[in-house]
């Protein structure tokens, strides 16, 4: 086990996020979330730009981005509302049972879980969603503070930007092809404990993503922690997680 402190999460994992793409609305100001199946590919010969026509994608342009703080904090969760800089935090499968629970309290985003597996892998996040785009080019990537348990599951985490966000999604910003998906590390148990802060940046290590290819720090869109429940096999156990996540940030 390593000792405590900034821990560097690189070699990015293929978890299959391209089976699940995201349905963004934006209404009086939120973001409302909603996981939809993925669409089937498009011809070999599209361009970017004539997959963004076909749905709501659009690429972060200066009346939509906003400029990270420049102390870095994205999130402390000091009120009810998480204190994000900018965004809403939520929960996917929108409306499912197997959706993690989650509040904002003493300061933190406490996440828990319990879904049992089913005949299909199942893929249930949380996700800080941001209202527009945010450039962190100043910054090499995120970090944050986690301190828990999970078993019966692995936990991944996810810094989008929209060139991994599939532009047939309906995300108002997102310019991928329907192929694409955002790179996944997987965060190992040793490291959700107290006096861990896994940092994960923006390039550098093995991307799994698709394109594969690193995060753009000037089209972000949201960040994700989420939990895979392989499918059942015989006395499979559910997956329960209880982790407590803060000082969100860019470093």
């Amino acid at each position: 086990m390593s000792a405590p402190g900034a821990v560097e999460l690189y070699g990015h994992t293929r978890v299959a996020f391209r089976v699940a793409s995201i349905e963004v609305t934006a209404a009086l100001g939120l973001l409302a979330f909603s996981l939809i199946g993925a669409a089937g590919c498009a011809d070999d010969g599209a361009t970017t730009a004539e997959v963004a026509a076909l749905g709501n994608g659009r690429d972060c342009t200066a009346s939509v981005t906003t400029a990270a703080p420049s102390d870095g904090l994205i999130a402390d969760f000091a009120d009810p509302d998480g204190a994000l800089a900018t965004g809403q935090v939520v929960a996917f499968p929108a409306g499912s049972p197997s959706a993690p629970v989650f509040e904002t309290a003493n300061g933190t985003l406490h996440i828990t879980q319990s879904a049992l597996p089913t005949s299909m892998p199942q893929y249930t996040n949380v996700l800080l969603g941001f209202d527009g785009c945010v450039d962190a080019s100043a910054f090499t990537g995120v970090q944050y503070s986690i301190r828990g348990s999970f078993s019966g599951c692995s936990v991944q985490y996810a810094t989008a930007d929209v060139e991994h966000q599939p532009a047939i999604s309906g995300a108002p910003q997102a310019t991928g092809m329907p192929e694409s998906y955002q790179p996944l590390v997987t965060i190992p148990s040793y490291a959700i404990a107290p006096g861990f802060v896994p940092r994960v940046p923006f390039s550098g290590g093995t991307f799994g993503g698709s394109p594969e290819t690193p995060i753009d720090p000037t089209k972000l869109i949201f960040l994700m922690w989420q939990f895979t429940i392989e499918p059942a096999t015989a006395q499979a156990p559910p997956c329960l997680a209880d982790i407590v996540i803060d000082d969100v940030r860019f470093y």
